[in-house]
């Protein structure tokens, strides 16, 4: 559950600025755990937690939500992605290392 979570997740942060994950229960650990991942690979940073919702079945306050917004690293590396999905070129020839650093400096 947590890889789908994660996978679901990226695939948001990669339309969306923005992503709300809720959970209630047991699956707070597992939002919990996907969020820090998604932190760990510099894909998000967490914006807001709430953790005042309260569990509408139980009453309980066992829910949590996590807004996380999608860092400025992996809005660069999914512009590279579609820039060279447009032009057909990743760079580089047969196995090698490819730096997708381009600069104007000199």
């Amino acid at each position: 559950a947590g890889k789908k979570a994660v996978a679901s997740a990226q695939r948001l942060l990669s339309r969306e600025p923005q992503v709300e994950m809720a959970a209630v229960g047991a699956a707070v650990a597992t939002a919990v755990d996907a969020a820090q991942l998604l932190v760990r690979q510099g894909v998000a940073e967490i914006t807001g937690i709430d953790t005042s919702l309260i569990d509408v079945q139980t009453g309980r306050k066992s829910c949590l939500k996590i807004q996380l917004t999608r860092t400025e690293q992996y809005v660069d590396y999914l512009e590279r992605v579609k820039e060279h999905k447009e032009t057909g070129d990743f760079g580089g020839g047969g196995g090698e290392d490819v730096d997708f650093e381009y600069t104007d400096d000199i």
